[in-house]
């Protein structure tokens, strides 16, 4: 009897424990539901598929084994890569196997608006992708290139999203475009400190869109960061130690987790595998099941 009621407690208490935690992280507004259970996967960088001797039905079907309500970076293309056949197989095949799994899931294509000088050339590109595929979100990553960033043309773009009904995801935290975008990232390329709680912070309070954390990704570094570390240098128990922290740390900082199912990728070719790295699919679920409840 004892023993049952000791279990009826543990129970209770895990119970009480899970409510508790999807209480404090109900999301701030629907983009912020929509980020709930997000993933990283890069199957096309550029040109480059980055993983070699796998196909997108691989892909699609490891994704839509966590249930994802958004899967970012499948596409990044820059400015002087053409959308392809190659791209538009392999995105629509794993986005309809996500889709089976979860029909809400939403889906971006990655493009640099510091590749465009024009702001008509950025709209176009975008209007030629959206003929050919379907894109929710637009994601805007604003590392280095040519051309420095035009407020104007950011805001145009962004416009133009919204009047197609697509969101708009930034991971650049200047005050001008943060009051524009549906929602902003950081990354723990420079450290996960206090400095990155009071700009999470920052931005949830002052701007009221959703904040997303990724495993730092910049390709075009040399293989003396962080990328080549997490990929290459650390075992598997390293890893996952870094991704059960960020998990847990979402609830006191209030950012969403961009799990990396699929991603980084080291120097712009290779990108890793969570499906190959021991049980870590595993691992990514029964953290959702915890911090990221639907």
């Amino acid at each position: 009897m004892k023993y049952l009621q000791y279990k009826l407690l543990i129970i209770s208490y895990l119970l009480t424990y899970t409510w508790a935690i999807a209480q404090k992280y109900r999301p701030i507004n629907d983009t912020d539901k929509m980020m709930m259970r997000t993933v990283m996967a890069r199957v096309f960088h550029k040109n480059t598929w980055t993983l070699y001797g796998l196909d997108a039905a691989y892909v699609g079907d490891n994704l839509a084994k966590l249930n994802p309500t958004y899967i970012s970076g499948l596409l990044f293309l820059d400015d002087q890569t053409a959308l392809s056949d190659k791209h538009i197989q392999a995105y629509n095949t794993i986005r309809e196997k996500v889709l089976q799994q979860n029909p809400q899931c939403k889906f971006d294509v990655v493009l640099n608006p510091r590749q465009y000088k024009k702001t008509e050339d950025l709209l176009a590109r975008m209007e030629e992708i959206n003929r050919k595929i379907k894109v929710d979100i637009w994601f805007f990553d604003f590392y280095k290139a040519a051309y420095k960033d035009d407020y104007k043309t950011v805001k145009a773009a962004i416009e133009y999203a919204h009047s197609q009904g697509q969101l708009v995801g930034i991971n650049e935290l200047d005050k001008s475009y943060l009051k524009i975008a549906d929602f902003a990232t950081v990354h723990d390329g420079f450290g996960v400190d206090m400095k990155t709680r009071e700009q999470i912070t920052q931005i949830l309070e002052e701007y009221k869109i959703p904040v997303g954390m990724q495993i730092n990704s910049d390709p075009d570094k040399t293989n003396d960061d962080n990328i080549h570390t997490f990929t290459k240098k650390w075992e598997k128990h390293e890893r996952e130690a870094l991704v059960k922290r960020l998990a847990k740390n979402q609830i006191t900082w209030r950012f969403r987790l961009m799990y990396p199912v699929f991603y980084p990728v080291y120097l712009q070719q290779h990108a890793y595998n969570a499906a190959k790295d021991g049980n870590m699919i595993q691992v990514f679920l029964e953290l959702m099941k915890v911090y990221n409840i639907l």
